[in-house]
This record gives structure tokens, C-alpha cells and sequence, in this order.
């Protein structure tokens, strides 16, 4: 069953709607946006925005090009839309759809959202982040980054140790924002070329990038460390698409176990199609492994297969809502970025299996769900239980998490954590200690079984502690790790 997840139709000519994309039939998600913008710019066909929908705090944001809106009733499928904040000095239209994500982020032990949008100065950029806590929105004030014109095609984006990297237009770099920081900065893509066509995914706790070479014209696998952009290798096949298509969008992404690393891009080599290539990780030594093709795609998007077309744009998203524990892959596939033209959704299976095709609808000019993340943040359907994670404290033996659950009464609820450190998807049970408390609100006190916090209330008001003890986990201090709740009956 596929998952609902969001989207916004931003690049139809029309006001800015909301959808749910679960099957071939989208669902409306309340009236359109409330504003007279409607995104437009000369190559606005090749940009890629995404994840302009978020739910986060009980509620559910989603980002137009003059502001954050928020629905007034997150429970049910109609309702309007009312405008939470206002991005004060954006650009102008033909270059203010270059804005960068909504993303759920926690800072100073707090869970936030944030959004980077472009100014009127050009190269400019501001960011707005929103307080969980206070559930007050503020500016971090104008700084200069990279290029946003209205001819620009920016790429994918991705969070990383708490800093956001996107992948900016033709080949002139990748800009960061760090929300902690609140600074941008900006980093050189090295001998790669056509940059947006990149993808981007963390892989055993390191930020990877594949495209196309500049220099040789092959497909080949970079690495964003040091403040740079390090080429690994290359590897055998051409770059199918060529120096002056923009359009295309390649897909990276760890394994559903976490365990290698595969990506989806065009080639030349061998006919022109689509191929699924393998990668792994000995003793921190990345190379390439296996080519999955023949096993995995469909035969008409193979090398050979009768499908010449370039233009194809791949992204991806991880489910692990549907199995906790576990993870679905799912991948995603528009012949291009024209409006009109319809998104088929796979599923990944296995390296000796097809993919399966799950739904095909919706339209690529809507900005969908690309996370490589686990979390089911982008996973919605109105009325049921969420869980946000409002606060993490260092305390002594571990960390303190502090929880809010919404939409359902009774005592009755159960809760636990999924961590994961290396690679995009927390899969692993998190270790609880001691005993949990209501730090406010007026639920009753939760017991702990083992790692399962039992009898929570799904009230909305009550904040939850529990104790995540790190060491156990095998955590120390500075290191990377994902935290995603889960509320369950």
C-alpha cells in the first residue's frame, strides 16, 4: 500500500495546492493556498523544488513563494490555509521559487522547522525558522550565497549533521545553510559539470555526491568533505545525458539496511537508458561493485531497452512507517520536469528482483517528497496519531527526550525511539532507562517495559520525558545519530 505523502502543485499557473499522493487518484489537502503568487521563471521546468510540506508540532506548514502557511484543521481534509509567516524582502517573481525546503531540525535542544528563501539582492539568501517550543518564526537576515536568477536550475537538497546542502545551478557549486550557526556558506564542485543533475546521500556517516565528470564525461562518485568536493573515481559508463541538459535528475541512496549505497542515472554506454549501480563501503574505502540493471529496472528504461530519452528525472524517499523496524525504498520516476507529465512510484524489492511499480499520478510540476531521511514527517493522513520529539537535554546518563503526542484520548498509547548513526534510515531499537515523567500537561504518568514507554496519551498538550541512554547504544559524545519516535496502540 503506498504511503500518502505530500506535496504542493507550485508550478501548475494556478494558486499553490496541497496534495496527499497515494495512488493514481492525489488528494486534496483543504483549499488552495491564499495567495495571488504563483510561482513562474524562464527555466522553471528544470529547477527541482521539493519538500515544501511538512508536518511538524500537531500541525502541517507548507511553503509558498511569500511565505509558510498553515492549515487550520490538521485533522481533517478540508479547511483553509492562513499564512504563518511572511517572507519580508523575497525576491521577485521569476526567481523567488528558488526556496529550499521546509526542513524539521532541533536546535539548542529544541525542535524546529526552517526554510531558506532568495532576497532581492541577487546571490543573496535569508532563512525564517520556526521555535517549536515558543511556536514563534524569526529571520536570520540577508547573506550572500550563489547565484538565483530566474534562468538558474537548482538541484537537490539534503540535511547532514545538522546543516542543509543543496546542490546549486549549472556548475557553479553547493550552498549550505547552518540554522545553529545561522550563517551560509559555499562550497566547489570541482571538476563535476551539470550539477543539478547530481544526487546526493549519506552513506556510513559521510555526504556523497554522483554525476557527471567534467572532465572525462563519465558518471563518477564525489565526495563533500573538508569544505570541498573530493572525486572518489569514476566509473565505466557515460554520462548519457550530455553537457547542456539540465533537466535530468539522478538518484543516490543508501540501501534499505543501510548496508550499500546504489544510484539511478542515465548512460550512454552500452545504448542510451537508465541504470541501478551498486556501491560499497571496505573498511572505509568506497568503490563501486555491481552494475543491477538487468535485474532490477524495467527492460524498456535499460541501456538498449527503446528508451532514449534524457530528460528523466529519479528521486527517492524512505518508508518506515509501514514496518518499523524496517524500511521501504521507495523511488520515483517523471520522464521530465514539463508540466503534465505523470510520476510513476517503485518500490524497491531486492538486488535480483524488479522493481515493483506501486502507483503512477500526480504531475511533476508538483514539488514532492525527496528524503533520503527516515522519519515519517512527510507522511500524512488527517486524524491519525503523531509524535513529535520537542526537546533532547543532556542529563546525567544519557540524553533526555521530551515528546508530544497528538490525536487520540485514552491512556492507552504506546511509544518508543529508532536511532541510526551511519547511513539515512533509523532502523535500530533505541535503550530507554529509568523511569519516564509528565514534565506539564495532565496525562498520567507513563511506565516504561523495556524500551516501550506504555500508557501515553495522544492529548496534544501533555509533554512526556524518558531517558535515552547513549552509552548503551554505544553513542559518544560529537557523534552523528537520527532519533525518530513512533506512537502506536
Amino acid at each position: 500500500m503506498a504511503q500518502p505523502l505530500f506535496a504542493l502543485a507550485n508550478r501548475t499557473g494556478a494558486l499553490p495546492q496541497v496534495y496527499r499522493i497515494a495512488g493514481a487518484s492525489p488528494q486534496v489537502l483543504g483549499d488552495p493556498l491564499p495567495t495571488g503568487i504563483v510561482e513562474s521563471g524562464t527555466d522553471l521546468e528544470r529547477a527541482f523544488p521539493t519538500n515544501r510540506v511538512i508536518q511538524f508540532g500537531g500541525d502541517v506548514y507548507a511553503v509558498a513563494v511569500n511565505g509558510v502557511y498553515k492549515k487550520d484543521d490538521p485533522t481533517i481534509d478540508t479547511g483553509t490555509w492562513t499564512q504563518d509567516h511572511a517572507f519580508t524582502g523575497v525576491a521577485t517573481a521569476g526567481e523567488n521559487f528558488h526556496i529550499r525546503g521546509v526542513y524539521q531540525i532541533v536546535l539548542n535542544g529544541v525542535s524546529s522547522l526552517f526554510v531558506v528563501w532568495p532576497t532581492t539582492t541577487a546571490s543573496t539568501w535569508n532563512a525564517s525558522i520556526l521555535n517549536g517550543t515558543t511556536d514563534v518564526w524569526s529571520d536570520v537576515g540577508a547573506q550572500v550565497g550563489l547565484s538565483h536568477l530566474t534562468s538558474d536550475r537548482w538541484g537537490k537538497q539534503i540535511v547532514y549533521r545538522g546543516v542543509l546542502y543543496m546542490i546549486a545551478t549549472d556548475s557553479t557549486g553547493i550552498m549550505t545553510f547552518d540554522p545553529g550557526a545561522q550563517s551560509f556558506g559555499t562550497i566547489s564542485s570541482g571538476t563535476t559539470s551539470i550539477i543539478p543533475r547530481f544526487g546526493i546521500c549519506v552513506f556510513n556517516d559521510r555526504l556523497f555526491i554522483l554525476g557527471r565528470n567534467g572532465l572525462t564525461g563519465t558518471i563518477a562518485l564525489y565526495e563533500i568533505t573538508g569544505g570541498g568536493v573530493v572525486h572518489l573515481f569514476d566509473t565505466s559508463f557515460d554520462d548519457g545525458v550530455g553537457a547542456g541538459e539540465n533537466d535530468a535528475r539522478y538518484a543516490l541512496c543508501p540501501s534499505p539496511d543501510g548496508s550499500v549505497m546504489y544510484a539511478v542515472c542515465i548512460t550512454s554506454t552500452g545504448g542510451t537508458g537508465t541504470v541501478f549501480l551498486k556501491f560499497i563501503d571496505t573498511s572505509g574505502t568506497i568503490s563501486y561493485s555491481t552494475d543491477l540493471t538487468n535485474a532490477v529496472l524495467p527492460a524498456g528504461l535499460r541501456p538498449g531497452g527503446g528508451s532514449t530519452d534524457v530528460t528523466n528525472r529519479w528521486w527517492c524517499f524512505y518508508d518506515q512507517e509501514t514496518t518499523p523496524g524496517a524500511s521501504r525504498l521507495l523511488l520515483f520516476r517523471a520522464v521530465s520536469g514539463v508540466a503534465g507529465q505523470i510520476v510513476t512510484q517503485y518500490v524497491f524489492n531486492d538486488e535480483i528482483s524488479e522493481l515493483t511499480q506501486e502507483d503512477a499520478g500526480g504531475d511533476t510540476a508538483w514539488a514532492f517528497s525527496n528524503v533520503t531521511t527516515g522519519g515519517g514527517e512527510r507522511i500524512f493522513t488527517p486524524g491519525e496519531m503523531n509524535i513529535e520529539i520537542v526537546s533532547r537535554l543532556a542529563v546525567l546518563g544519557g540524553e533526555a527526550v521530551r515528546f508530544k503526542c497528538w490525536g487520540a484520548t485514552g491512556a492507552d498509547k504506546n511509544v518508543n525511539f529508532r536511532l541510526n548513526t551511519q547511513t539515512e534510515v533509523p532502523l535500530t531499537l533505541a535503550t530507554l532507562s529509568g523511569t519516564p515523567t509528565v514534565v506539564s500537561g495532565p496525562a498520567p504518568v507513563p511506565t516504561r517495559n523495556v524500551n516501550t514507554l506504555e500508557g501515553v496519551t495522544a492529548d496534544g498538550t501533555t509533554i512526556y520525558q524518558t531517558v535515552w541512554d547513549i552509552a548503551t547504544d554505544g553513542l559518544v559524545s560529537g557523534q552523528r545519530a537520527q532519533l525518530v519516535p513512533r506512537i502506536f496502540v
